[in-house]
C-alpha cells in the first residue's frame, strides 16, 4: 500500500542522462515515493526531451516533479556519443543545479531533504555543501564494478592504470587486494576508458575525476542484492553505511 507523501521527506534525483542511468534512477525515485518521499526528478533539458517522447516513462509517475537544466552543449553536440566532452560539461553545471533548485517552484513543495546523486554527476557537490543537504550517491552498476571504478585513483597510484593493451591478459598483471574481497581481476575487466590508448582522452581524466568526487558522499547507494554479491563488496563502496537495494 502505497503512503502518504510526508512533507518533512524531500527527495532531488539527479541522474546522468543515458537511458540505463535515468531508468535505474526512476526505479529508485519509485521506491522513495512509496516510502513517503516528496520526489523532484531532475534531468538535463536534452534528457528531458528524450524521456517525454515516450509517454510510458510517466504514465505511473504523475507524482513526481520534474525539472530540468541546460547541459550548455549546442543542440547538435553528440552528448553520449562524445562522452568526454559531457562529463566535463555536466561537472561544471553545479551553479545552474542550485539556481534551479533555489527558485520558487510554488506551493506545495516541502523543502528539500537530500540529493540523490548519479554515481558520475559530480556537479551535485557543490550544490549539496552550499545548501547544506546529505549528497547521496548511487551506484547504477553492481557493487564489485562500483568498487573498481571508485577506486580507480588507487589503481593508478598502483600502476594498474592506464592498461597497456599488450598487458590485458597477463596473468603477472592480475590486480588484486582491491577492497571488499573481490577475486584477483584482469586488467581487462577494468573500464575500457582506462586503457592506455584512451590516456590522452578527455574521458579518461574526466572518469578519474569523477571517481575522486563520488568518495565525497554522506551515503552510497548501489543497484544490487545480496544473493547476487556479498555484503563486504557492497560496504567496501563506503567506510561509514553502504546501502543494499534489494529487488
Amino acid at each position: 500500500m502505497m503512503r502518504e507523501n510526508n512533507p518533512s521527506l524531500h527527495a532531488v534525483v539527479v541522474p546522468f542522462p543515458a537511458q540505463g542511468h535515468v531508468n535505474a534512477l526512476l526505479h529508485f525515485a519509485d521506491l522513495l515515493r512509496e516510502r513517503g518521499f516528496f520526489i523532484t526528478f531532475v534531468n538535463t533539458e536534452w534528457s528531458e526531451k528524450r524521456m517525454l517522447q515516450s509517454s510510458k516513462q510517466f504514465s505511473h509517475r504523475s507524482s513526481f516533479r520534474f525539472l530540468s537544466f541546460s547541459d550548455g552543449l549546442p543542440a547538435e553536440h553528440g552528448r553520449t556519443d562524445q562522452l568526454g566532452e559531457l562529463l566535463v560539461t555536466l561537472a561544471k553545471c553545479g551553479p545552474a543545479l542550485e539556481e534551479l533548485l533555489c527558485r520558487d517552484h510554488g506551493d506545495g513543495v516541502p523543502p528539500v531533504t537530500c540529493i540523490v546523486a548519479d554515481s558520475v554527476m559530480s556537479c551535485t557537490v557543490s550544490v549539496a555543501a552550499k545548501l547544506r543537504m546529505p549528497r547521496v550517491v548511487f551506484w547504477p552498476v553492481c557493487a564489485a564494478f562500483a568498487v573498481t571504478q571508485q577506486y580507480a585513483n588507487l589503481l593508478l597510484s598502483q600502476g594498474h592504470i592506464p592498461v597497456k593493451v599488450s598487458e590485458v591478459k597477463h596473468r603477472e598483471k592480475l590486480i588484486s587486494g582491491l577492497p571488499g574481497n573481490i577475486p584477483d581481476l584482469w586488467p581487462s575487466d577494468l573500464n575500457s576508458f582506462y586503457r592506455e590508448q584512451h590516456q590522452s582522452e578527455v574521458i579518461y581524466e574526466a572518469l578519474l575525476y569523477e571517481s575522486k568526487c563520488s568518495n565525497d558522499a554522506d551515503y552510497m547507494l548501489v543497484n544490487t542484492f545480496e544473493e547476487l554479491e556479498r555484503r563486504d563488496v557492497i560496504s567496501a563502496l563506503y567506510p561509514i553505511m553502504a546501502v543494499l537495494l534489494l529487488q
